[in-house]
């Protein structure tokens, strides 16, 4: 049986009181009533806490998994999977070394062929190599030490109205035969635009989202045959687009650990200080003011958010001889599920 970690509370004992007084008998007798209802429902979240912890690895999983194909017979599959099994976070980068641009370059390039929600590809990647950059980016990643070190940090911005992109993927569709017709035209920007834009205050997209629960329970309650429902628009514009930033991070990752290049995922940021570095401003802020008197592009920062920063360059000495033991994961069974949750 796996021990526990869940920690036994009770209440502290009451006061002590004359045992002659019928008061401080009732006062005695509630006071073991609560410590006995305390201790029981402790021991009933211990039980379920032991039900319900994830399986080790190890564990078997589930016999009724469908097999799969000889791994013999897909050799890239084997490659594939020796780079998901060989990534990890790298923690101490070596100063000296740099990873050649032409190098980083074919990374990025390869990073906007991620998956992305309508082709509207919502995000951009920000590159920092100058010392005077990742210095100001160290203080507003507070102070981690690996992005002084890195070669070069990665910020993937994410756009939160990546709608407006819908125009110009549509032409870029129709001119490289992606969409072979004319005609899908007027539904791809029908489809993208009920979708994605919120409107005023996101106040179009909680609308949306709740004609559609309340027609697919409304029509599901009376067709008990026929399940029908309405697509389940965004809720959240940010949430959208770190999605669709997330995806493409993760394919970065991925590709540097192929390319033999050590990254490390940041989460862990000063967002309004990021945006100040790399030239995203608030509308109406004298540094928004001061860009558009010098007919620069001054971008607005409440449209973008950045969801997280990577460091790339190579790992110092000794740091990848400290990974032959990589961080742990759960049974495969406590993520896979067949059939049901």
């Amino acid at each position: 049986m796996r021990s526990s970690r869940f920690a036994l509370q009770l209440h502290p004992s009451t006061p002590h009181a004359h045992p002659h007084t019928s008061a401080a008998a009732s006062t005695s007798f509630l006071g073991l009533y609560y410590k006995l209802q305390h201790f029981w429902r402790a021991v009933a979240i211990t039980y379920r806490g032991l039900q319900e912890a994830p399986p080790r690895a190890g564990h078997p999983s589930r016999s009724d998994a469908p097999p799969c194909a000889a791994s013999s017979a897909l050799p890239e599959l084997e490659a594939l999977a020796a780079v998901v099994h060989t990534r990890y976070a790298c923690r101490r980068f070596d100063p000296q070394r740099k990873v050649p641009p032409p190098l980083l370059e074919r990374l990025l390039r390869l990073t906007t062929r991620s998956p992305t929600g309508y082709n509207l590809q919502g995000y951009h990647l920000v590159v920092l190599e100058r010392e005077a950059d990742k210095q100001a980016a160290c203080v507003a990643c507070l102070g981690q030490r690996q992005v002084l070190d890195a070669s070069h940090l990665v910020l993937f911005v994410a756009d939160k109205e990546c709608e407006r992109n819908a125009p110009a993927a549509l032409e870029l569709g129709l001119d490289t035969t992606y969409y072979r017709s004319t005609l899908y035209g007027p539904s791809y920007l029908r489809q993208v635009y009920y979708y994605l834009h919120g409107g005023p205050a996101n106040s179009m997209a909680c609308l949306k989202r709740s004609v559609s629960e309340f027609y697919t329970s409304a029509v599901n309650r009376h067709h008990r045959t026929a399940k029908v429902a309405l697509i389940t628009v965004p809720e959240s514009p940010t949430a959208y687009a770190w999605k669709q930033a997330m995806l493409a991070c993760g394919l970065f990752l991925h590709l540097c650990t192929a390319a033999r290049v050590q990254t490390s995922p940041l989460e862990g940021f000063d967002e309004t200080a990021l945006k100040h570095l790399i030239g995203l401003e608030e509308p109406g802020s004298a540094r928004h003011r001061a860009a558009a008197a010098a007919h620069h592009n001054a971008k607005d920062a409440n449209r973008y958010t950045i969801p997280v920063v990577v460091c790339v360059g190579y790992a110092a000495a000794g740091e990848g001889a400290a990974q032959h033991v990589y961080s742990p994961r759960f049974a495969p069974s406590h993520f896979i599920r067949w059939h049901r949750f």
